[in-house]
C-alpha cells in the first residue's frame, strides 16, 4: 500500500495500531456471535444481524434536512412521529462555538449571537426522547402522550440525546447521566439551514409531515 506522510505511515500500518492490544479503537470485526432464543448460537454480519434479526430495511426510512418545505417546525414534528412509535432518530448536526453548557452538556443558542457563528465541529447521535415545556422524559400513558405530539413545535423545551460515555459521568448538574440535550433554541438556530441538521425518519412519517396530511 502506498505510503503517506513524512514518516511513510500507511492506512494499514494505522489499521494494525488500532487493532493492537491495548488500543480503545479496533477494526470492526467481520462478524460476531448471536446468541438465538432458543439458546442456539451463530455467527451473523452486521448486515445479517439488522436484516434478518432485528428486521431493518433501510429502504424504510428517508432523512429531512431544511428545504423550501421543511422547516424547524417539521423537523420537529417529524422527530416527535418517529419518537413516539418507540424509535430512536438519528441526528447530525453543526457545533457552534459557545453553544455548549460545560456544567450539564447541553447544547443552546441561547448565548450566541445568529449574525456572528463559529464552526466547532459536527455530532452524530441519536434521540431517544422530547420533552415539551413544563414535562419531563421518559415513557407516559397514551392519552398524554398525544396531548403531547399535538402541542405546537414551538413548545418543544428540549431533545433528550443519548451520549456516548454512558452513565459513568455521575454529574448531579447534568439532567439525565448518560443523557445530553439540545434545547429548542438550538434546533431553531440549526434548522435555518441544510446544511446544520438532518434527522432520519420512517418515509411514511416524512412524507406525511413534508405534505402536511
Amino acid at each position: 500500500m502506498q505510503a503517506h506522510g513524512q514518516n511513510n505511515v500507511t492506512q494499514e500500518m494505522i489499521f494494525d495500531l488500532l487493532a493492537s492490544q491495548g488500543a480503545y479503537g479496533s477494526r470492526p470485526p467481520t462478524s460476531f456471535t448471536y446468541v438465538e432464543p432458543n439458546g442456539e448460537s451463530r455467527a451473523v454480519t452486521a448486515r445479517d444481524f439488522a436484516r434478518d434479526i432485528i428486521g431493518f430495511n433501510p429502504d424504510d426510512f428517508t432523512y429531512m434536512i431544511p428545504d423550501s418545505q421543511i422547516d424547524y417546525a417539521k423537523i420537529v414534528t417529524a422527530t416527535k412521529l418517529a419518537l413516539a412509535r418507540g424509535l430512536d432518530v438519528p441526528l447530525s448536526y453543526t457545533i457552534y462555538a459557545g453553544a455548549t453548557n460545560r456544567w450539564d452538556a447541553s447544547y443552546s443558542a441561547k448565548n450566541l449571537d445568529p449574525a456572528h457563528l463559529e464552526v466547532d465541529g459536527g455530532h452524530a447521535v441519536l434521540i431517544t426522547d422530547f420533552v415539551n415545556v413544563g414535562g419531563r422524559p421518559g415513557a407516559m400513558p397514551n392519552s398524554q402522550l398525544q396531548t403531547e405530539l399535538n402541542k405546537a413545535p414551538t413548545d418543544l423545551d428540549y431533545l433528550v440525546i443519548k451520549n456516548s460515555w454512558d452513565t459513568a459521568l455521575q454529574s448531579p448538574l447534568l439532567r439525565l447521566p448518560g443523557y445530553f440535550t439540545v434545547d429548542q433554541s438550538y434546533v431553531q438556530l440549526l434548522a435555518r439551514t441544510p446544511t446544520d441538521i438532518t434527522v432520519v425518519v420512517p418515509r411514511d412519517i416524512a412524507f406525511q409531515v413534508r405534505y402536511g396530511l
